[in-house]
């Protein structure tokens, strides 16, 4: 959390002293690659310092601030419209961020797995002071240690041994790649529907409100693997309708581009969540991290695939870019487990225990 943290403040911070755009551009990546770390970090700490009944709006609620800060930008972006003020607007306040180190506590679960019980002890103890419940007896933490002490040390080499494991992690990747391009790409795209382009990115901005509410009953109520499948093929059907409708419809036109962003919203919610209950404790964080840097080709390709035919006003083929990649993807989830309901595998083989015991579930 920390060195993210302090990445992306000295990042952003060292723009303003930038004396070219190349190297402007080379600090704006570096602060990137900070924000993007600090995001998963903190996310990945949420939902494992909960248990199940909480696991879904703590990895939620932070789509809701995320969504925050993007009409707060809104607002920063149309009050200074030099960039050096802007910076320093959104990056002044950053730096009050530096205290939840000593508010924020350690995941007990990535303690465990790293065999640092008294500082995993230590942690639960607070917590349970916090709370106000009665603090974890020496018999109930010893319970825990010699599960953990049993357990064999994993890394991503031993994931990658295990096919079952590296075909959901292939499945996910594409997940990433195409939320990304196509959250992206109609994000981009907002400058195409006509009108003040800061009241156009706010609409598109507010239409995530709903869309992280719908992912979160969806996810709490009806499954992970469900509201996966059907926001991807919403939003990948608004696309690819969209653009196949006549000019003379710009209001339907409107409509099913805003329907696009709003399902691709609850699948950016959503992938964030699942993935972290697809994969143990051991390469979490990692499989997170690897996803959501495999989905970045896809952040990529979304401008250039935004203008594709934009000479010629054909805005169909983005659109019918972005509309096929949601239901392929959409489609391929169907191979994956429901995770709702269950406990986060802490090995390799409770992950892949799991996906069998779901399958005898689902037959019966």
């Amino acid at each position: 959390f920390m060195i993210t943290l302090t990445q992306t403040l000295v990042g952003g911070f060292a723009m303003l002293f930038a004396p070219d755009l190349i190297f402007y551009n080379i600090l704006q990546f570096i602060t990137a690659m900070g924000q993007v770390g600090l995001f998963q970090t903190c996310f990945v700490l949420g939902v494992e310092l909960v248990g199940p009944d909480y696991r879904v709006f703590c990895g939620v609620v932070i789509e809701f601030f995320f969504v925050a800060g993007e009409l707060i930008l809104a607002v920063l972006a149309w009050r200074f419209r030099d960039w050096e003020t802007m910076t320093l607007a959104y990056m002044i306040p950053s730096l009050s961020f530096l205290f939840l180190y000593f508010v924020i506590p350690r995941s007990v679960r990535w303690l465990l797995a790293k065999r640092r019980f008294l500082e995993a002890e230590a942690e639960l103890q607070k917590v349970a002071k916090y709370n106000k419940v009665p603090p974890l007896t020496s018999h109930d933490f010893n319970k825990y240690v010699k599960e953990a002490e049993t357990e064999v040390r994993e890394s991503f080499v031993d994931l990658v041994k295990r096919p079952k494991l590296v075909a959901r992690l292939l499945i996910m990747f594409l997940c990433w790649t195409v939320v990304a391009m196509v959250y992206y790409g109609l994000s981009l795209a907002a400058s195409n529907l006509g009108g003040d382009v800061f009241v156009n990115f706010t609409l598109l901005s507010a239409t995530e409100f709903p869309g992280y509410a719908i992912s979160y009953f969806g996810m709490q109520y009806w499954g992970r693997k469900s509201t996966m499948i059907a926001s991807l093929l919403v939003s990948g059907l608004a696309c690819l309708v969209s653009g196949f409708l006549p000019a003379s419809l710009s209001g339907l036109h409107t409509f099913l581009f805003l329907t696009g962003k709003f399902g691709v919203t609850a699948a950016f919610a959503t992938v964030y969540l699942y993935t972290s209950e697809l994969f143990p404790t051991s390469v979490r964080n990692l499989c997170i991290g690897l996803s959501s840097t495999v989905g970045r080709i896809g952040a990529m390709l979304a401008p250039y695939i935004k203008n594709l035919g934009a000479d010629k006003h054909e805005d169909w083929i983005p659109l019918t870019i972005f509309g096929t990649a949601g239901i392929i993807s959409g489609l391929t989830v169907f191979l994956l487990m429901e995770t709702k309901g269950k406990p986060l595998p802490r090995t390799l083989d409770e992950a892949e225990a799991q996906e069998t015991q779901t399958s005898r579930e689902e037959n019966h």
